[in-house]
């Protein structure tokens, strides 16, 4: 049995240290966070240790984030697990603005007045759909004239990615980075569909998930170790669990 300890503050205090007393606080979510922050300190710290980071859609739309870009940015992962609506996202913040908004805001209003809601975030509906169909097709153009007929989502994650010339983008920068983004989901987004209204014009492009499963279990087999960060849960949660 090991006591509920109370937190102390002090200052100049380190987040570090904040996490550190969270295992031993005792109560709910907090102590699970010290508990994780400690593993994935020892994650990064060993130098044999392949680690994902897999995340949900919805965080992409605000401003968290920047936080995953950063830890992209240095490193801190090898290969990312998501869903399609963050490739969404992050395309179309790459190229737009998203607004602060509120969850009681009337939705036929802001539609006639041209935006959707999401949750407490309001988006152009110009942003997230006639923008994004653009990129994406000119992605998948370009592409397809340089010969590529078969794709796995990691690999429509690079192409979009390297186009995307973005410092806050989660895709350009893990292009840039060579970390691979898998989606296992790919057709349940923006993404997806003009992946599907681009195979209809050009028949022999062939989007192939076999290719995802063959790459993970290459990655996974030659890892001494690998070891996960899991933010949300759904589809991208239950890959990481596959694979890891």
């Amino acid at each position: 049995m090991i006591p509920v300890k109370d937190i102390k503050l002090w200052p100049g205090m380190k987040i570090s240290e904040l996490l550190e007393q969270f295992e031993e606080s005792g109560g709910f979510g907090a102590r699970y966070l010290g508990i994780a922050s400690r593993i994935f300190l020892e994650m990064l710290r060993d130098g044999e240790c392949f680690r994902f980071l897999s995340f949900v859609a919805a965080p992409i739309s605000t401003g968290f984030r920047g936080i995953i870009a950063e830890a992209i940015r240095r490193k801190m992962f090898h290969a990312i697990i998501t869903t399609c609506g963050a490739l969404d996202h992050d395309i179309a913040r790459s190229l737009g603005e998203y607004y602060n908004g509120d969850f009681r805001l009337d939705d036929a209003k802001l539609r006639r007045e041209g935006y959707h809601r999401l949750g407490s975030v309001v988006i152009p509906l110009e942003l997230y759909g006639p923008t994004i169909e653009r990129f994406v097709q000119e992605c998948l153009e370009e592409a397809y004239s340089n010969g590529v007929r078969e794709v796995g989502s990691y690999e429509v994650s690079r192409i979009l990615g390297e186009r995307l010339e973005n410092e806050n983008s989660i895709l350009h920068l893990a292009a840039r980075n060579g970390i691979e983004i898998f989606v296992p989901g790919i057709m349940d987004g923006a993404v997806g569909t003009q992946l599907w209204l681009f195979q209809q014009r050009r028949r022999d492009f062939k989007l192939n998930l076999f290719r995802d499963c063959e790459r993970l279990s290459e990655i996974v087999f030659r890892a001494k170790r690998t070891g996960a960060v899991m933010i949300g849960g759904g589809i991208s949660k239950h890959h990481t669990l596959k694979v890891v």
